[in-house]
């Protein structure tokens, strides 16, 4: 039985409107866009007790918040969330006159049990701003300032390249490993692509430069590495290396989940998955508009047992929209914007290099099948770099998803029942 448009606007939900997310600041391209920032902003000089105070402000940022700004000045709107959660949070107002950002820029955006941190961010990156904690206190200010400036990081657990990566010519590995990094990782805050960052062995491990949020991708990729046998399941899986952490939207996508609708409007179809399955989801409303495109635009679809990301695909994409997750909630908005979006995932080929698969051959197969107008050989960004055992990806939100589509299908040919998709 088809369900009805009432029951669809009558549901409870966590549907979000905002206006506007994801704007031209935050999916520029740059690192400090790409990236974000989370961590606390390195220093000259700190002691314990500064640090450790800046340690539980980061611990505060974890405490989960609700909020309903409608055409909120951006001030008024922190001020709130400093008084709530009695938290020192300040707006570098110096900064943001420098950049030309209105700190009375109305915000309305509507949150329902996400991190402080998850709401600062979705509040901020609109905007081209960022946050950071230093010194006792959580400053706003522009993105690029909140990433800080480039530090070196060393990284012992590289001493021993051969124990991360399983290879018997460690020159010609950690050369494939240096040029992986610098293609994938932030590409263009490396040094030859216009940046500042550097890598270079040492006895002691691997030295990094970069800024803060560089660094970070560079430790969850190195925690992959070292603990892939505990963390990468399956030739079909991958792990996105960033910061807008939405672990918990990145399962439910995975889930399978039904739909059986004739001429649903959208913003009811939308409602009635935030509800379905527990999530926030932020319904870029503007981007929409300014695209042409109704929220009320008809869906019908008979969708069983089926991924909702490859549901939410199946109706968003006729329609030129797309979905990404970040800080804890599902966004809705155009497919141009969130082609603007760059992620680094890392993918395990072990079991499919095991079938005599050659990486060259799965080069070949992946960026002739998927997207191939969008790979850095045909004009476009994205970039796909082998080191033994893995892949490490650098590419669009979508993309991704057809990638982990397309090593499922390599894996059913090289069993010999693959279905050829179109």
């Amino acid at each position: 039985m088809r369900r009805s448009s009432w029951v669809l606007r009558c549901v409870n939900v966590k549907i979000l409107v905002c206006l506007p997310f994801l704007g031209v600041g935050a999916c520029g391209g740059s690192a400090h866009a790409d990236e974000g920032q989370n961590k606390p902003r390195p220093v000259a000089v700190a002691d314990d007790a500064q640090d450790k105070e800046n340690q539980q402000l980061l611990e505060s940022l974890k405490t989960s918040t609700s909020i309903n700004f409608q055409a909120t000045k951006l001030r008024n709107a922190i001020d709130m969330l400093a008084t709530i959660h009695e938290l020192p949070i300040v707006i570098d107002l110096d900064e943001l006159k420098k950049a030309g950002i209105d700190p009375d820029f109305p915000i309305n955006l509507v949150i329902d049990g996400v991190p402080l941190s998850s709401a600062l961010s979705l509040i901020l990156e609109p905007l081209d701003l960022g946050w950071y904690v230093t010194d006792g206190k959580i400053t706003i200010t522009t993105a690029k300032q909140a990433v800080g400036p480039n530090v070196e990081v060393l990284y012992a657990q590289y001493a021993k390249f051969e124990d991360v990566i399983k290879t018997e010519d460690v020159k010609a590995a950690q050369a494939a490993f240096e040029k992986a990094i610098s293609t994938t990782i932030a590409p263009q805050s490396w040094k030859g692509a216009g940046g500042q960052g550097a890598i270079a062995w040492t006895e002691k491990g691997l030295v990094v430069t970069n800024n803060a949020a560089v660094q970070k991708l560079f430790e969850q990729l190195t925690r992959y590495l070292t603990k892939g046998h505990k963390l990468i399941r399956s030739s079909e899986k991958s792990f996105p290396l960033n910061i807008h952490n939405a672990p918990r939207v990145a399962e439910v996508l995975t889930e399978q989940t039904e739909l059986d609708l004739i001429d649903q409007p959208l913003i009811d179809v939308m409602a009635f998955l935030a509800d379905l399955h527990n999530i926030n989801i932020l319904v870029d409303t503007k981007a929409m508009h300014n695209a042409g495109i109704s929220v009320d635009s008809p869906i019908t679809l008979e969708a069983q047992g089926q991924r909702l990301s490859q549901v939410l695909d199946q109706f968003l994409e006729p329609l030129k929209l797309d979905h990404v997750a970040r800080h804890n909630v599902l966004i809705v908005t155009t497919q141009e914007k969130v082609d603007a979006l760059r992620e680094t995932h890392i993918y395990d080929v072990k079991k499919l290099l095991g079938r005599k698969a050659r990486p060259e051959i799965i080069t070949e197969f992946i960026t002739s099948k998927v997207l191939p107008k969008t790979w850095s050989q045909n004009g476009g960004d994205g970039t796909m770099a082998y080191i033994p055992g893995y892949f490490i990806v650098y590419q669009t939100p979508r993309a991704h998803r057809k990638i982990l589509e397309r090593f499922k299908t390599l894996r059913q040919r090289l069993d010999g029942n693959a279905v050829e998709k179109p």
